[in-house]
């Protein structure tokens, strides 16, 4: 901001009005007449520049007028010069607000109503994080359960049926052994079933979930379902002997047997064994269930989690061992009796759960809704069934 200019005093030496006066007469003597005034002109400018150094309208005080109206600044054209550091001064950043709907969606991580991404849309992904209100329930469960019933119905029935008759002589080997009782009843085959439903049911302790329940139980169902109808298939359809099978038949001379009729039918029912595919059908889901749960693989924690997680396999090892020192089944056959239980717990795990070792662990899968929809074209048309299962 330029300073007003103070009015200065002419010089002590600058000589007065009256000589001046005195001067002027002999001011250019000896010259021409129009030089003389020329000088007389100069010299009267010279003098009134010392008296009046100051422009017309500038004042002798710095203080501004009591009237309130500033004074004039001389202005002359040159802005004055700003001393630069080399650093830019720093900048407060302002958050703006933006009133349209879908860049809040966007701040938020959640897609638009419009976005091919919504809820709604066919592209939407199966995350159970989507639909925070929307119920885990579908009608297409129905679907599963009568399933479940149908294959475990048909299970029960083929057990009904009259096995395959190998023929046999007294020299057939491993045939021969006499019949023992039974370490492992055939009732306790029940707890198959049993210890996992208690356990899938206290895991709910610590939060209740009917989406986790459900598909705990319904996994079970179809892996012990599909056990049943696999073993019961092959026992009536290979026919092979017991290792008790010749104590069961108590063959005449014509090698017919007279002995008890449930006993002769059983005696030919020995592959697989029916213990071993369903005691390995319920430990080894009930194993993957743990796993997925407890996540063992991660820290330290694996001390203990690692044995309670073989805990149920070894139990279905020791009902199968139990099988072949009871001289009820051959070791091919509790062999192939637990690879088909262990199959189908993992089949019927896989369909209700995710990877026991994936990042999803222990997460029921989602299912989403399946819609039906109408489809006309000029030839004809038709219905087109979409959903994720």
């Amino acid at each position: 901001m330029p300073l007003p200019l103070a009015r200065v005093p002419p010089p002590a030496h600058a000589p007065s009005l009256a000589a001046r006066c005195a001067l002027e007469p002999a001011f250019g003597q000896g010259l021409p007449q129009d030089l003389r005034t020329k000088g007389r002109g100069l010299l009267l400018a010279a003098l009134m520049c010392c008296l009046l150094p100051l422009p017309l309208g500038a004042t002798a005080s710095a203080d501004p007028p009591a009237s309130g109206v500033e004074p004039p600044t001389r202005t002359t054209g040159v802005a004055p010069p700003t001393r630069t550091t080399g650093v830019a001064p720093p900048t407060l950043a302002v958050p703006t607000h933006d009133p349209r709907p879908e860049a809040h969606s966007r701040e938020r991580g959640q897609p638009h109503a419009d976005s091919p991404l919504a809820a709604d849309s066919p592209l939407a992904t199966d995350s159970p994080h989507q639909h925070p209100r929307e119920g885990w329930w579908r009608w297409s469960y129905l679907i599963d359960w009568g399933a479940v019933l149908l294959v475990s119905g048909a299970g029960a029935a083929v057990s009904l049926v009259k096995p395959h008759e190998r023929p046999f002589t007294l020299s057939t080997p491993h045939i021969d052994h006499a019949m023992r009782k039974e370490s492992v009843p055939s009732g306790w085959l029940t707890l198959t079933a049993a210890l996992p439903m208690a356990t899938i049911a206290l895991a709910q302790l610590g939060g209740a979930s009917g989406n986790d329940l459900h598909h705990g139980y319904l996994g079970l169902a179809k892996a012990l379902g599909l056990t049943l109808l696999v073993s019961s298939t092959l026992k009536v359809s290979v026919g092979r002997l017991r290792p008790d099978f010749l104590d069961r038949c108590q063959p005449d001379a014509d090698l017919r047997c007279t002995g008890d009729p449930d006993e002769i039918r059983t005696g030919r029912r020995s592959f697989p064994s029916g213990h071993a595919s369903l005691s390995f059908a319920g430990a080894t889901y009930l194993s993957m269930y743990l796993w997925g749960k407890l996540a063992p693989q991660k820290g330290l924690h694996w001390l203990w989690k690692a044995p309670l997680l073989l805990l149920p396999l070894a139990a279905a090892t020791f009902v199968a061992w139990s099988r072949v020192r009871d001289r009820k089944h051959h070791w091919e056959d509790v062999l192939g009796g637990g690879l088909m239980g262990a199959g189908s717990a993992a089949l019927g795990y896989l369909l209700s759960y995710y990877l026991p070792w994936s990042s999803q662990a222990g997460r029921p899968r989602r299912r989403g809704p399946f819609r039906l929809t109408p489809l006309a074209s000029g030839s004809g048309g038709g219905l087109l069934l979409t959903g994720a299962y």
